[in-house]
């Protein structure tokens, strides 16, 4: 009987220490669950986000699409600016500068005809000085 009172005592005992232990076990459950529900709210606050996220992306690209559409049209009226008023405008400028050489040229060739009349004068009246001093 003691033997069995025994027993008994150390069935008892190790009852209480599995109650302990499930105890321990429904504590930790019950923060796992409230740590779960917290994960849960963090997880709809970050779809959330997200969704908003996808929003801002559908319009940026929006956008972007329109800014680049402007840029294209801007870059063909650069294009169509360049061939049309500066080439024109070159090849005006290098009309022009044909003109002005050619007038050069013949500036040149007056200047020289001039100079070659300047000096045959000046030949012209050494000889007549010459005459002169000859008759006299």
């Amino acid at each position: 009987m003691t033997e069995l009172k025994s027993n008994m005592k150390e069935l008892k005992s190790d009852v209480i220490e599995l109650k302990r232990d499930v105890l321990n076990l429904k504590e930790r459950v019950v923060t796992l669950e409230k740590g779960m529900i917290t994960l849960k709210d963090d997880m709809e606050i970050m779809k959330g986000e997200i969704g908003t996220l996808k929003k801002d992306m559908v319009t940026l690209k929006s956008e972007l699409k329109g800014d680049m559409a402007l840029l294209r049209e801007q870059l063909y009226s650069m294009q169509l600016t360049l061939e049309t008023e500066i080439r024109h405008d070159t090849k005006a400028t290098a009309e022009a500068h044909t003109v002005l050489e050619r007038h050069l040229i013949e500036a040149i060739q007056r200047g020289d005809t001039q100079e070659k009349i300047t000096i045959r004068v000046g030949c012209l009246e050494s000889e007549v000085r010459e005459i002169k001093r000859a008759i006299s």
